[in-house]
């Protein structure tokens, strides 16, 4: 076994997993430009620098210029001992949308948004997440599945990122071309793309949204086997039609996990760009939006399709802390709480074990 992976190991930047079936489309940058400078890609694998003076001579800061930056700058890292684990598995709920699951050999992560905030009791943070990373699973390409607060803190520790594969041509910019650009290691996958980690499997699968369309970016859920379970990571799942999750039952069988978001409405648009604005906003720029309703009766459909024995839904926006990303409003909608307990209601008539997550959990076997 790889467990525990140390630092050093780390630092040797493994390969990234090879596809087991279905090659996925590697993402590249040529024509783009200069690459990014090797100082970015390669100053490190741990969420801080060893030495300040290391950043100084990357960067060629003078005195000053250093003094300035040492503010920024933690003194030293403090990871959690409870990280790794050495038998079985384990997930891991972060908050919004991200789960870490883990395997004594390996790790994934989905659409990591991560506190940075040691001192919070009611959720797990950087310092909480394994030294390597294998694989990070982005479900789409809105603001709060794509982080870069987080991401760059994690570049060093990632393997590869898993994006889905964008609906335009190859020469129109998508979220892996974005994130490819950024330095990080990316594939894009097409529906049942397999990727490989240590103790398991990723399974990249149809991704039906909030608003029932296709995104030109891509879009995708996504299907991980660890340590002899599964677990469906449904993002922003919409039930509206139900075949997609029937097709995905009869590839890979029923699931022992779900999660789903809860949808919830948003403020106007300017007021997330309003420091961006160079005129006032007008009367038409201040009503909300409004994704079709999430509701319990889609839900229960994606679940009877799936199987699962257990299901865990997130509201989305329910946090303060992501609301700078989202624009938010309305955290406590009745609508959204009611369909959430008549959803609760459903799977304890069914005999599923239901959860409304919004703070760490965790789940061992």
């Amino acid at each position: 076994m790889r467990f525990p992976r140390s630092r050093a190991q780390a630092d040797a930047a493994p390969p990234p997993p090879v596809p087991v079936a279905a090659p996925p489309h590697t993402i590249t940058t040529a024509g783009l430009g200069p690459e990014p400078h090797d100082t970015f890609l390669h100053l490190g694998r741990t969420r801080a620098p060893a030495t300040l003076s290391r950043l100084g001579a990357a960067f060629g800061l003078d005195a000053a210029q250093a003094e300035s930056l040492a503010v920024l700058l933690d003194q030293s890292a403090a990871p959690r001992p409870y990280r790794h684990i050495d038998v079985g598995g384990r997930i891991r709920y972060f908050g919004h949308s991200c789960l870490v699951l883990q395997t004594p050999g390996g790790a994934v992560v989905t659409d990591p948004f991560i506190s940075a905030d040691g001192d919070a009791d009611d959720r797990y943070d950087l310092d909480d997440l394994p030294d390597f990373i294998d694989l990070v699973l982005v479900t789409h390409g809105h603001r709060d599945p794509i982080v870069l607060e987080t991401l760059l803190q994690l570049r060093g520790r990632i393997g590869t990122i898993v994006v889905p594969r964008s609906l335009r041509t190859p020469e129109t910019p998508s979220t892996g071309r974005y994130l490819s650009r950024l330095g990080f290691p990316v594939v894009e996958a097409a529906d049942y793309d397999e990727f490989a980690f240590p103790g398991g499997r990723v399974v990249a699968t149809p991704f039906l949204g909030e608003r029932g369309t296709p995104d030109l970016r891509g879009e995708s859920t996504y299907w991980v086997e660890l340590a002899g379970r599964s677990a469906f990571i449904g993002a922003d799942s919409s039930g509206l039609d139900p075949s997609p999750y029937r097709c995905i039952r009869r590839h890979l069988g029923t699931t022992d996990y779900a999660f789903l978001a809860v949808g919830c409405d948003n403020a106007p648009p300017a007021w997330l760009h309003h420091p961006l604005l160079t005129r006032g906003r007008g009367t038409g720029d201040t009503h909300t939006h409004r994704a079709p309703d999430w509701s319990a009766g889609q839900a229960a459909a994606i679940m009877t399709e799936l199987g699962a024995g257990q299901v865990y839904v997130h509201p989305v926006g329910a946090r303060p802390r992501p609301a700078h990303l989202m624009s938010t409003i309305h955290p406590a909608d009745p609508r959204q709480v009611q369909q959430i307990d008549g959803f609760m209601t459903w799977c304890a008539d069914h005999g599923i074990t239901a959860g409304h997550l919004l703070h760490q959990q965790e789940w061992c076997w």
